[in-house]
């Protein structure tokens, strides 16, 4: 049919005389009886089109699309979005109008977090996504759930989620260790190490100078050594005053 319209349009005057144009023109108008015409119509630019099985161009087309008459199957794709086919029987010399619309495919699933601390923080990705108890859905793959709460040690969970899926996880929250407890235990004990320290050194100081004036023999001080002697005694008690003065 191309050819021959295409021969009526470009051939030079008297090329056929009226017997070979008549026929020309009859079997023309056979042809049109023998074929249709499918307009087609998509929501989606730039899908492909197919008649059966042969690709006639992308959306939006030019022009109608001319088939033998008969069943054809019609297909429509375009990524990101299902396949559209369909089989329809084509009358010759007719115009079959035909609009697609193309079903987008979800990638997403869905992921449920719940956790025994009611309101924590969750993150995927490292995108603050809500609290707990939270559903949310993600494009299929591998993903990193990360949950908090104050006073609690963080937990990280992958999640492999699948299309048209739900997957589940259940995160327990353990509380963090109370540091400032033992910061203060620690400063305590320090203190204590560092005044006992302090007094036995006090103290041997005074029963240093309480020996220089004191008979060890008969342990008799003057007035001078029983005042650096009781104020040994006062500061603190050690082996060597216990073993030498009582």
């Amino acid at each position: 049919m191309a050819s021959y319209q295409s021969f009526i349009a470009e051939a030079p005057a008297g090329t056929l005389n009226e017997a070979q144009q008549a026929q020309l023109f009859a079997l023309v108008e056979e042809l049109k009886r023998k074929i249709a015409r499918i307009e087609v119509k998509c929501d989606v630019p730039g899908a492909r089109v197919l008649v059966r099985g042969k690709e006639v161009g992308t959306t939006p087309l030019s022009s109608d699309v001319v088939v033998n008459a008969g069943q054809a199957k019609i297909e429509a794709i375009a990524e990101g979005y299902r396949t559209f086919e369909t089989t329809v029987t084509m009358f010759g010399g007719t115009t079959r109008p035909m609009k697609i619309a193309l079903e987008r495919v979800d990638f997403t699933g869905a992921v449920s977090v719940t956790s025994n601390v009611a309101g924590a923080q969750v993150l995927v990705d490292g995108v603050a996504r809500g609290v707990t108890p939270l559903e949310f859905k993600v494009l299929r793959g591998t993903h990193v759930v990360a949950v908090k709460a104050r006073d609690h040690v963080d937990q990280n969970r992958t999640a492999t989620v699948e299309a048209g899926k739900r997957t589940t996880l259940t995160v327990t929250l353990e509380r963090a260790p109370n540091y400032t407890i033992a910061y203060v235990g620690f400063g305590i004990g320090a203190v204590g190490v560092a005044g006992g320290t302090a007094t036995g050194i006090l103290a041997l100081s005074r029963f240093g100078k309480a020996k220089d004036q004191c008979d060890v023999a008969s342990k008799q001080c003057g007035p001078a050594g029983q005042s650096d002697l009781q104020a040994s005694k006062s500061w603190g008690r050690c082996p060597r005053l216990r073993s030498e003065w009582g």
